[in-house]
């Protein structure tokens, strides 16, 4: 398993994940695999090209079902079943170093750029 994923693997509670969403496309499917327990369990928002991998690619229209997709995550996150870890957040006027931060792709969970 790669670095970046054991270590934040022993953050987990004991059960493991029940499933991998990946949403950075930056060749994480092989680790996100052996993390889920399966292809099966590995939904991808961007790796198009890993399909071949038995993974789930979500392929839509721009913007179709956005709406009740994001409704529906909002509820599994409000009825505690989606933990979304915040890496850190940043004012609009620092969005330049939120971008930077991203770039790196040493990330623990998600940015969040605040308005002014």
């Amino acid at each position: 398993m790669a670095r970046a994923w054991s270590t934040a693997y022993e953050r987990f509670p004991p059960h493991g994940v029940d499933a991998v969403l990946d949403a950075s496309g930056r060749g994480e499917i092989p680790d996100s695999i052996e993390l889920a327990g399966g292809p099966t369990r590995v939904l991808s928002l961007v790796a198009f090209d890993a399909a071949d991998t038995g993974i789930q690619v979500h392929m839509a229209e721009p913007g179709a079902g956005g709406p009740q997709a994001l409704g529906d995550i909002l509820a599994l996150i409000e009825a505690g079943r989606l933990q979304m870890p915040i890496a850190g957040t940043y004012p609009l006027d620092e969005s330049a170093a939120a971008l930077a931060v991203s770039r790196s792709g040493h990330l623990s969970g998600k940015l969040v750029v605040l308005p002014a």
